[in-house]
C-alpha cells in the first residue's frame, strides 16, 4: 500500500496512472476542476481529502472504471458508466449524483444538496445509500430506475424539494418526488429495500402550486414489480401520493412506516389501478397513517392504525414531522399503546439519543424525553390494558351511475337531474365514454354548473369544444381546466376525472392529460347535473342548460370513497394520479450519439463534455 500526495490535477492523473489497487491519494486543499477516469484497479483506489472539503472538483466522471473510492471532497457532479466498485463518502455534493449502468456503488454519509435532481441510479447493481443527507433539488431527490437491483436505501434525510411552476406563464412545471421509482426500456428495478429513511418537504420553500410526493412507485416493465421492502420510514409529504404503489405484482412488503400529514394533507398509502396491474402481490401492514386507499382490492391488507382525517394530530404525535422526534407517539396516547408504525427506529434513536451515541439519522432538533406514565384504563389489578384499535375499511361507494349508452343529438334527449344528496361529495371519481358524431363547436358532456361562481363555485363541466376536450374545475373564485386536443368524430374515447384533498387530475384513455393542485368540492353544489349539455349559463340551483352534444355518452359513474369506523369524509384515493415521466437520463453529450435513445447508444471515443442532461417525456433536454 502506497500513501501519494497531490496538489492539483495534473498530479492527481499521474497518481491514478502510477497507482495499483489499495493505495491511497490525498488531496492538498485546491480546486480540482473536472476529472475524466477510465482506469480499473484490481481493489479499491482511495482519493480522500488532507482536510475535510478542502479539495475541490466541478466533476468527477468515471467511464468504464473500477474500485474508485473517494471520501472528503467537495464536487457539483459525481458521475459514473459502465463502471464497478464505486464509492463516496463523507462528502458534499452541490449538485448531482448520477450512476449508470454501475456495478457495485456505496454512498454513505454524505450531504447531497441538489440541483435540477439530486441522485439518479439507472441500471445500477448491488448498492447502498446510506445515512446521507438529500435535499434541495427542483424535481426528485432520487431516482432508481430500469435494471436496478440488490439494492439498499438506509437511515437518509430527505428533505426539502423546490419544485417551480411556469404554467401561468404558458410553460411547464417540476413534477417533484423524494424517491421514485419507474421502468425503462421494459427493465424494472427489484430486490431493493427501502428503510428507515426520514423524508420532510418545506413548503415554504418552491413553488405551492406543486405538490411534491414521497416514495413514487409506478410504471413497471412487463410482469410489475417484485421483491420490494418499504419499511420503518418517517414520512411527512402533503401529497395524497405518500406511498404510491402501481404494479406490486410479487412480494412487495410496505410495514411499519409512520405517515404524517403536512400541513393537513398527506399521509396517505395509495395502491393505485393503473395499466392494468391488481398490486396482488402487495403487502401492507403495520402502518401508521391518516388514509389507506386500495383501487384494486387485490392486495393483502392487515392491520394498520388508520387515524382519519378529523384526528386531533397533537394528541397522537409529538410534533409535525420536521425531525424524526416528531414521530415520537404522545404518552398514553392510543398510539403508543398500540405500537405500530415505526416504533422500533424511533426506539434506536431515542436510545442512542439516551446513551449519547450519535443518530443514525439526522434530526433538526432534540427531542426532550420523558419517563412514561402508565395510562389508567380502570383495570382493577393495575396493569394497563390495551386499547382496542378501530379499524376503517375503505369503501367505495356509488353515488351516480347510468349504465348503457345515451343517444344525444337534440335538447329534448339531454338527461338532467336536480342536485341530491348523495352528490354532495368532498371527493369523487367520474367516469365516462363519449363518441361524438360533431365537435366543432362547443357542446357538453357532463356538467353540474351554474353562471360564474355563483352559489359558492365549485362548479364542473366535461366540454368538447371544436375538437378539443375541456375538464373544468371550479373552487370559488378560480378555474382550472385540463385538455387534451384531437378529438376525433366516430370514435369513442373513456374519460376519467378526480378530485379532492387539494388536488384534481383527467385521464384520456388511461393517459394523463393534466393535473393540478386545486381544491374543488361538492359539498356545496347545488346545481342539476346534465349529461348531454353545458349548464354553465342557468341559474343557480335551478334547471336550464345549452351546448347539446350530438353522440354518445355511456357507462356514466360517479364514485366517492366512505370509511365505516371514522368520519373523517372521503378517501383522497379518488384524487389526482400522478404524471410518472417516462425519462430517459443520457451521458454527456459526447459519450453517447446525440442523436439516439441513451440506452441504445454506443460509447464515443470522443472527450466528455462538461456537463449533464436529462431527456424529459416531452422529448426536451434539461441541462443539469
Amino acid at each position: 500500500m502506497t500513501v501519494i500526495a497531490v496538489s492539483n490535477r495534473s498530479e492527481l492523473q499521474k497518481a491514478l496512472g502510477s497507482a495499483s489497487g489499495g493505495d491511497t491519494i490525498v488531496l492538498k486543499d485546491g480546486d480540482y476542476g473536472t476529472i475524466n477516469i477510465s482506469a480499473k484497479f484490481a481493489s479499491a483506489v482511495t482519493i480522500t481529502a488532507e482536510n475535510p472539503q478542502g479539495a475541490t472538483f466541478d466533476q468527477i466522471i468515471m467511464n468504464k472504471a473500477a474500485n474508485l473510492s473517494f471520501s472528503d471532497i467537495q464536487v457539483d457532479v459525481f458521475a459514473a458508466y459502465y463502471s464497478d466498485g464505486v464509492a463516496l463518502s463523507d462528502s458534499e455534493v452541490d449538485g448531482l449524483v448520477y450512476m449508470r449502468d454501475v456495478d457495485g456503488l456505496t454512498v454513505t454519509n454524505n450531504d447531497i444538496d441538489g440541483g435540477f435532481h439530486a441522485m439518479l441510479l439507472n441500471g445500477v447493481r448491488d448498492f447502498s445509500v446510506t445515512d446521507n443527507k438529500i435535499h434541495t433539488a427542483q424535481e426528485d431527490l432520487m431516482r432508481i430506475t430500469g435494471n436496478s437491483y440488490n439494492g439498499l436505501v438506509e437511515g437518509n434525510y430527505f428533505f426539502d424539494t423546490q419544485p417551480e411552476d411556469y404554467r401561468d406563464e404558458g410553460g411547464g412545471y417540476n413534477h417533484s418526488d423524494f424517491i421514485q421509482m419507474f421502468g425503462v426500456n421494459g427493465e424494472t428495478p427489484h430486490d431493493i429495500t427501502i428503510r428507515r429513511n426520514l423524508m420532510y418537504d418545506d413548503r415554504d420553500t418552491g413553488d405551492k402550486t406543486v405538490t411534491p410526493q414521497g416514495i413514487f412507485i409506478s410504471d413497471p416493465g412487463a410482469g410489475g414489480y417484485s421483491d420490494l421492502l418499504i419499511e420503518e420510514n418517517l414520512i411527512a409529504v402533503n401529497s395524497v401520493n405518500s406511498i404510491y404503489i402501481n404494479g406490486g405484482e410479487e412480494n412487495v412488503v410496505v410495514q411499519n412506516n409512520t405517515l404524517i400529514p403536512l400541513n393537513g394533507g398527506g399521509a396517505i398509502i395509495r395502491l393505485a389501478e393503473k395499466a392494468g396491474y391488481d398490486n396482488s402481490g402487495t403487502t401492507v401492514t403495520g402502518n401508521v397513517m391518516k388514509i389507506l386507499y386500495d383501487e384494486t382490492k387485490s392486495s393483502n391488507i392487515g392491520d394498520n392504525f388508520i387515524y382519519g382525517r378529523d384526528a386531533d394530530l397533537s394528541a397522537l404525535f409529538q410534533g409535525t414531522g420536521a425531525a424524526w422526534s416528531d414521530f415520537i407517539p404522545v404518552v398514553g396516547s392510543e398510539l403508543e399503546a398500540l405500537e405500530m408504525g415505526a416504533v422500533d427506529f424511533i426506539a434506536d434513536l431515542l436510545n442512542e439519543v439516551d446513551t449519547g451515541g450519535g443518530s443514525e439519522q439526522p434530526a433538526t432538533e432534540t427531542p426532550t424525553t420523558e419517563t412514561p406514565s402508565e395510562p389508567s384504563t380502570g383495570d382493577s389489578s393495575g396493569g394497563v390494558t390495551e386499547p382496542e384499535p378501530e379499524e376503517p375499511v375503505m369503501t367505495e361507494k356509488v353515488v351516480f351511475s347510468r349504465a348503457g349508452a345515451l343517444e344525444v343529438q337534440h335538447a329534448i334527449d339531454v338527461v338532467e337531474l336536480a342536485a341530491t344528496e348523495d352528490l354532495a361529495i368532498e371527493s369523487g371519481t367520474i367516469s365516462l365514454n363519449f363518441n361524438a358524431d360533431r365537435v366543432a363547436g362547443w357542446s357538453g358532456v357532463l356538467s353540474k354548473d351554474a353562471a360564474g361562481y355563483t352559489g359558492g363555485g365549485n362548479h364542473f363541466t366535461i366540454y368538447v369544444a371544436n375538437g378539443t376536450l375541456n375538464v373544468r374545475f371550479q373552487d370559488g373564485q378560480s378555474d382550472v381546466i385540463l385538455t387534451a386536443e384531437n378529438i376525433q368524430t366516430h370514435k369513442t374515447y373513456n374519460v376519467e376525472v378526480s378530485f379532492g384533498d387539494g388536488q384534481v387530475a383527467a385521464w384520456l384513455n388511461g393517459e394523463l392529460i393534466g393535473e393540478a393542485d386545486f381544491d374543488m368540492s361538492w359539498v356545496n353544489n347545488g346545481e342539476h347535473l346534465q349529461l348531454g349539455a353545458l349548464g354553465w349559463s342557468s341559474e343557480t340551483g335551478k334547471a336550464g342548460y345549452k351546448g347539446v352534444f350530438d353522440g354518445t355518452i355511456s357507462d356514466v359513474e360517479i364514485t366517492t370513497m366512505t370509511a365505516d369506523a371514522f368520519e373523517f369524509g372521503s378517501s383522497t384515493g379518488a384524487a389526482a394520479s400522478v404524471e410518472t415521466e417516462e425519462v430517459i437520463v443520457v451521458a454527456p453529450a459526447d459519450l453517447v450519439a446525440n442523436t439516439q435513445d441513451s440506452d441504445a447508444a454506443a460509447l464515443s471515443s470522443g472527450p466528455i463534455s462538461p456537463f449533464l442532461a436529462v431527456l424529459e417525456s416531452d422529448d426536451t433536454f434539461v441541462t443539469l
